[in-house]
């Protein structure tokens, strides 16, 4: 019996960015219109140097504590997730990879400042050093979630070429106020209130919290709207039984309630004095309110004559907001493409006239602009740096009839949404669902009549939130529920179980026999994987590569499992979806495929090893799989091997050890396993002729057997 694992291998390559310095000045130069910015021919170097010589003032330092949260706070989240540049191994690329045109400050600016037992204030020691390893024209950027900013009280001069993205109201770039909790699955109780307050706004300036009350209830009393102030420990309930609750601002500009409110589906109204700090203020208005306490009234009449159907569609978009937008994984996402210049939803404003806006406050005083001196020199060019680009989310869909050889042919789909089909059966798993979803969207791309494909509640579950309506379109027929459905003239669709493999007759007048399988189910599951999958698994994906360094580099991803029935049977009857010559020359045999016995791992450790790039990193996915805990721990320990733990935990562990093993160099499945087939014919077929994706992306000959 011969056995292969299907193995692929992607080189793509890429240089190291341009330095755009107009990138790094827009933002300050709304604040100062001649600052004086010049990378630094150094920028490596200089970096390493800022951090060594601060390191002894923040080395020791745990983050503060505050309202029964400890941290993690977004400065440290901001800190531990570039760890990897400080790697000896990283010394050869250029910074300029990770951070564009800045060069970036890691200190914990809210954590030192708030200090043991609360000095509030930031060490004399630290604030000298800092001054003397700054330059004065070097574009940095920095993380600050301090409600008073970068200056804390006044105790030092901020230069004018660090960019400050303030979280507590204070900077060039605003991003929200988080204490990052578990996501909660709530459920929405009946409206009772239109407007509710849950929290204090004491520490807001000019007696703001009183007079915002006030404003609410005098204008509730006049359209006869019911309010609630509830500050007790039950002020959830409250919450969900309230169409919109206050979210004022605090001792500085930011609020922890809107994240907060957010988290729970529903919509909030931040109030403000001077200015509005909020996030993404293109788009902050498309699912939440703001205002100050003078525009309450009117805000309340607008809020009183609002839809329901306006209303669910606020809620609709503030849920998918909240993993990409208000976690600290989104904001560190969005910082990142801010830095590289790539799209994103950060604003930048001009740095406010005063830290808080309070009224014992004077204009902040700023430091005298620089003029650039003329005998800087040109930077250097980076060095030549090579960069694995990863398959990429969001792939170019589908055309119509793709499974076919004339590809691109301009054959339009026009679906039937009475007409609707569904399995008879339950399908098991995730990765057998696809395999029926795959097969049940050409028969209805395929049928003259197309008829619309609908999952049972059981395959919902397993396909939870993924988009399948986004990928399948304009090529195939997707429901997502059967709603309008004619299940009397659409019996005779009736999807068989077994007849889905076998690829054979299905319903009346449909035949599968036209299209090669392992091609259809590769396409498709490409296309959902990279494609429908919704933002929070990405922000998962996205931080397992970050956490490990392999944004810009290649790694061997290997499927364990441990099967018996099912894998010898495919061994038994010749039906295996990969196979390895090389195998009955080392006298394996089922057991030892089936269970990948230690044996059979050292022979392809081994191997793996010999022909392993430098740099590359071995990961295992293995399912969870509870009866294999003991052994993936063996298989840690002894091969040095890293898992995606704990980025796929919980019910997306699939769907991210898939993404991670479809844009791995090379993938090694499992003979056995629907999932490792699946991914395998993705990484096969799913991003070829069929997608016209760039011609720079290449699939290139399988990893050569031992």
């Amino acid at each position: 019996m011969s056995f292969q694992f299907v193995t692929v291998l992607l080189f793509l390559f890429e240089t190291a960015p341009e330095i755009d310095i107009e990138h790094a000045g827009k933002c300050l130069r709304m604040t100062k219109s001649n600052v004086a910015l010049q990378y630094p021919t150094d920028a490596r170097e200089h970096f390493l140097e800022i951090h060594r010589e601060l390191n002894q003032h923040y080395k020791d330092v745990k983050p503060h504590c505050t309202g029964g949260y400890c941290g993690p706070w977004i400065e440290n989240e901001w800190i531990n997730r570039y760890k990897h540049v400080f790697d000896e191994e990283h010394f050869h690329r250029s910074i300029s990879f990770d951070f564009g045109s800045f060069i970036p400050l890691f200190i914990p600016w809210t954590d030192m400042w708030v200090g043991e037992n609360y000095r509030c204030k930031y060490s004399q020691e630290f604030l000298d050093d800092l001054l003397k390893v700054l330059r004065p024209h070097v574009p940095y950027i920095t993380v600050v979630q301090l409600d008073l900013g970068l200056p804390g009280n006044r105790e030092w001069d901020v230069p004018d070429n660090i960019l400050a993205i303030s979280a507590g109201g204070f900077g060039n770039i605003p991003i929200p106020l988080i204490k990052e909790k578990p996501y909660e699955e709530t459920k929405i109780l009946p409206s009772q209130y239109l407007i509710s307050s849950v929290t204090s706004a004491e520490a807001a300036t000019h007696e703001m919290g009183v007079k915002m009350w006030q404003a609410v209830q005098n204008k509730a009393g006049e359209i006869g709207a019911k309010v609630i102030k509830h500050l007790g420990d039950d002020k959830k309930e409250i919450m969900l039984a309230s169409k919109f609750i206050l979210a004022p601002r605090q001792f500085g500009r930011g609020s922890f309630h809107i994240a907060e409110i957010l988290r729970h589906g529903l919509l909030p109204i931040y109030v403000y004095t001077d200015i509005p700090w909020v996030p993404y203020e293109d788009i902050f208005d498309t699912f939440a309110f703001k205002t100050n306490v003078e525009g309450l009234p009117a805000l309340l009449d607008k809020l009183h004559k609002l839809t329901d159907e306006e209303l669910e569609r606020r809620r609709r978009v503030a849920r998918g907001l909240l993993h990409s937008r208000f976690s600290q994984m989104g904001v560190l996402n969005q910082i990142q493409n801010y830095m590289l210049g790539r799209p994103n939803y950060l604003k930048c404003v001009k740095l406010p006239a005063s830290q808080r806006d309070s009224p014992e406050e004077k204009e902040l005083h700023q430091p005298q602009e620089l003029p650039l001196p003329p005998t800087l020199p040109p930077p250097a060019p980076p060095p030549p740096a090579s960069c694995i680009q990863h398959v990429p989310w969001d792939p170019p869909k589908l055309k119509p009839r793709f499974w076919m050889p004339n590809a691109f042919s301009p054959v339009e789909v026009k679906c039937n949404p009475t007409l609707c089909f569904k399995s008879d059966g339950d399908w098991g798993r995730t990765n057998n669902v696809f395999r029926f979803l795959a097969t049940a969207l050409i028969f209805s791309s395929l049928h003259p009549d197309h008829p619309s494909v609908v999952l049972t509640s059981e395959q919902k579950h397993h396909l939870d939130e993924l988009h399948l309506a986004k990928v399948t379109q304009p090529w195939s027929c997707f429901k997502d529920s059967e709603e309008g459905c004619d299940w009397g003239e659409s019996e005779r669709f009736k999807f068989p179980t077994r007849t889905v493999f076998e690829g054979h007759k299905v319903g009346n007048r449909g035949n599968l026999m036209a299209h090669p399988h392992a091609f259809v189910v590769g396409n498709i599951v490409g296309q959902v994987l990279m494609g429908a999958t919704p933002q929070r698994i990405r922000d998962k994906v996205d931080h397992f590569l970050n956490h490990h360094d392999l944004v810009c580099k290649g790694y061997v991803a290997i499927h364990f499992r441990n099967l018996e029935g099912m894998c010898k049977r495919i061994l038994d009857t010749g039906k295996q979806f990969v196979f390895d010559p090389s195998m009955n020359a080392h006298g394996f045999g089922t057991d030892d495929v089936c269970a990948m016995s230690d044996r059979y791992l050292d022979h392809h450790f081994e191997h793996i090893k010999k022909i392993l790039r430098p740099g590359y990193k071995i990961v295992l996915l293995h399912d969870h799989d509870k009866r294999a805990k003991d052994r993936v721990k063996e298989i840690i320990s002894k091969y040095q091997v890293i898992t995606t733990e704990p980025f796929s935990d919980g019910t997306d562990g699939v769907l991210v050890d898939m993404i991670i093993g479809l844009r791995a160099s090379y993938f090694l499945g499992h003979i056995g396993s629907t999932m490792s087939s699946n991914t395998a014919f993705a990484r096969m077929f799913g991003f070829g002729k069929s997608s016209e994706l760039p011609t720079n992306f290449k699939i290139e000959d399988p990893m050569p057997t031992p």
